[in-house]
């Protein structure tokens, strides 16, 4: 379960990041979201999965508080509430 949010936000951040033309946040989401799909997962050593869930904590945050990602006015994520 907690693996299909983490795929379905990091594509929310895509969608967002791409709007703001932030390409390169864009890709890096991106891969958070194929690492964390759900559909075809990836599977790797129980350290290596540490480290990149470590990783995409700290790009979720970075992402919040650097890219100013909300539910402002103008965000296509406004339609979904």
């Amino acid at each position: 379960m907690l693996v299909l949010v983490v795929s379905i936000s990091a594509l929310m951040v895509v969608a967002e990041t791409l709007l703001a033309q932030k390409y390169l946040w864009a890709i890096g989401f991106l891969a958070i979201a194929v690492l964390f799909n759900p559909v075809v997962p990836i599977r790797v050593s129980r350290p290596t999965f540490l480290v990149l869930d470590a990783f995409c904590i700290v790009a979720f945050v970075r992402a919040v508080t650097v890219l100013k990602i909300g539910l402002g006015d103008d965000s296509p994520l406004r339609a979904i509430e």
